[in-house]
């Protein structure tokens, strides 16, 4: 398990007297404009607006869709790149100064690059899991289940905490508390006319000059 909409600030940023980032609404601080990268995903920046005014990643739109429109304008202000990859080297040479995306990615990236913080939000965040599934018609199907269950032995799972950026008691980067993660939520699929309008939103956004 891992959180998404994570923030990445430059610790540097911080210490020129920006404030720094602790909540979904501080991106839309005057200072931050032009100067975050966001992620090139609907469901993510949509959410994010939703969770900045205290509704669900997985809310339904009903009759706030022009507050949802108007929320995606003003945050595409202060938006200098929408990308889910290439945003590391936007932040060291301090061409942005925040970033949203993968936790799992944010751990590996402040190992290198100590200038930069990780952020929670305090609204919480959206959860992402990592799922193994047996294919229909598996030709070994014995040895699918051995694997599973070697990985998920005490000494294995430790192992795999310590070498990768799962979750794990072992480092508290990686395990946030309960009262966190109860405000935080898995991005889950949407009726029909929701994903429609979440996709009509998103086009427009990304097909402004």
């Amino acid at each position: 398990m891992g959180r998404y909409s994570n923030c990445l600030q430059s610790k540097e940023i911080c210490q020129k007297q920006y404030p720094p980032i602790q909540t979904w609404q501080d991106l839309w601080h005057p200072q931050l404009k032009r100067k975050i990268s966001l992620p090139d995903h609907d469901r993510e920046v949509i959410g994010l607006c939703c969770k900045r005014r205290g509704l669900s990643y997985n809310h339904i739109p009903d009759n706030d869709i022009a507050q949802l429109q108007e929320d995606l304008d003003s945050i595409d202000q202060q938006t200098l790149v929408y990308t889910s990859n290439h945003y590391v080297q936007a932040l060291v040479h301090e061409d942005t100064w925040v970033a949203v995306g993968w936790s799992g990615d944010f751990l590996e990236i402040v190992k290198r690059y100590p200038q930069l913080k990780i952020i929670y939000p305090q609204e919480g965040t959206a959860l992402w899991f990592d799922c193994w599934a047996l294919t229909q018609n598996l030709p070994d199907i014995a040895s699918a289940y051995q694997w599973i269950n070697y990985c998920l032995e005490p000494q294995n799972s430790h192992l795999i905490t310590l070498l990768t950026n799962g979750n794990g008691i072992t480092d508290p980067q990686k395990l946030l508390d309960q009262a966190y993660l109860d405000r935080c939520e898995p991005i889950l699929p949407l009726p029909q006319a929701a994903s429609l309008t979440y996709e009509k939103l998103w086009q427009e956004l990304r097909q402004k000059p």
